[in-house]
């Protein structure tokens, strides 16, 4: 009778180890879990964890308790809606210009001169064109200006650049192009603005930017 108490105090003991062994395993292994769910703060690591990644853009990836979203992407997305902003921008139809040295001032588009020639100036705002002219990181603005007499004859054409700044954008003396509306605005590569004479698609003109004025090159 001893013998099978001490047998079965034995095996008891081996049972309760062994319990014990297997609850200090498991509380090993989820504390390792848990170890590693608390490092897991970023998208690229919730990827590499494993995890689920959500089709959508940006991407999401998904764990249980919290998500993370695909930091890469989100400025990239903000990048092309800050380049698109820009690109909208018209702010340079208002605001002032030179010509002839007298300062014009443009509200809308449209502004009117005291020149003896000129009875108005329009902007051509639906063919202007946005650059980095000056390389500064911010978009330059191009367009083409239509000069009117009191008879509302047009009398001139003038390229306009409003250079663009970190505070907005500020206008340069206008650029006499011709006395009739044959030029459009072709292209802008680097700095140099091409302009397309309308009755000659082969006739070419190409201005620059040097110390905030506008050059033709020759």
């Amino acid at each position: 009778m001893q013998k099978e108490n001490t047998f079965l105090s034995s095996k008891n003991l081996f049972r309760c180890g062994a319990l014990i062994f297997v609850l200090l395993i498991s509380y090993s292994y989820f504390a390792d879990i848990r170890s590693e769910y608390n490092s897991i703060n970023s998208f690229e690591e919730c990827k590499k964890g494993g995890y689920p990644i959500m089709e959508s853009y940006p991407e999401v990836c998904k764990m249980p308790g919290k998500q993370f979203v695909n930091e890469e992407q989100v400025k990239h997305i903000e990048k092309e809606n800050r380049q698109a902003r820009l690109h909208e921008d018209t702010s340079f139809i208002s605001g002032n210009y030179f010509l002839d040295g007298e300062r014009i001032y443009f509200h809308g588009g449209v502004a009117t001169t005291s020149l003896k020639s000129i009875e108005k100036l329009i902007i051509a705002t639906s063919s202007y064109k946005k650059a980095d002219i000056t390389k500064d990181t911010t978009l330059d603005t191009v367009f083409l200006v239509k000069a009117y007499d009191k008879r509302e004859i047009v009398t001139g054409l003038y390229l306009g650049v409003a250079i663009g700044l970190s505070e907005g954008q500020t206008g340069l003396s206008l650029r006499f192009l011709s006395k009739d509306a044959s030029y459009s605005l072709s292209s802008i590569t680097r700095d140099t603005i091409t302009l397309t004479n309308t009755l000659s698609s082969s006739t070419l003109r190409k201005f620059t930017i040097i110390n905030n004025a506008i050059e033709e090159i020759k």
